[in-house]
C-alpha cells in the first residue's frame, strides 16, 4: 500500500506554475494550466488556401503500383497479429482499455482469433469503432527539466 502510494505520487504532477508565476496544487487548477498551454500551442492559424493550391500544383502524388495496392489491401494474417502481440514491450502503460501487453501475450490463444476477425472486418468495411478514435493523453516529463513547468512535458496519446 505504501509502495503503491509512493509510485502513484511519482507519476502525478504535484504542482504547476501558472502564467502569473504562482504554483498551483489543486487538480482543477493544474488541469486548467495544461488545457490552456496545449490549446494555445496547437491553435490553428489562418490557413492560406492559395499557398496550399500552389504547393499541391507543383507536387505530384506518388503512384502506388497495382501489386502494392493488392498487398496493402490484403487481410491481416495470424502471423502478423501474433508477431505484433509478441513484440509489445512489457511493463508499459496500457491504452484506454487498461490492458497491458502482458495481458494480450498471456491470452493470445483466446484473443487472436477474435481480434483477427474484428480487424479484418474493419479493414474490409473501412469502418472503425468510435472508441478507436479515443486516446488517453499522458504527459511525459522531458529528462533533466523542472517538473513544475508545463512546457517541460510532452503529450503522448495512448490509443
Amino acid at each position: 500500500s505504501y509502495r503503491l502510494k509512493k509510485e502513484r505520487e511519482k507519476r502525478t504532477i504535484q504542482q504547476l506554475q501558472d502564467e502569473s508565476g504562482e504554483y498551483q496544487h489543486t487538480l482543477e487548477r493544474k488541469k486548467e494550466i495544461v488545457h490552456q498551454y496545449f490549446q494555445k500551442l496547437y491553435k490553428r492559424e489562418e490557413i492560406d488556401e492559395e499557398r496550399i493550391r500552389e504547393y499541391l500544383g507543383k507536387e505530384q502524388p506518388p503512384i502506388i503500383a497495382e501489386d502494392m495496392k493488392e498487398n496493402l489491401n490484403k487481410k491481416i494474417t495470424i502471423t502478423e497479429l501474433t508477431q505484433a502481440i509478441r513484440t509489445q514491450k512489457n511493463n508499459k502503460t496500457p491504452g484506454p482499455d487498461g490492458l497491458p501487453g502482458e495481458y494480450y501475450k498471456t491470452m493470445e490463444e483466446v484473443l487472436i482469433p477474435v481480434m483477427l476477425d474484428l480487424y479484418n472486418e474493419v479493414m474490409m468495411d473501412a469502418k472503425i469503432l468510435d472508441t478507436w478514435r479515443d486516446a488517453l493523453i499522458s504527459l511525459i516529463l522531458k529528462e533533466g527539466t523542472d517538473d513544475r513547468q508545463i512546457q517541460n512535458y510532452r503529450p503522448i496519446s495512448l490509443l
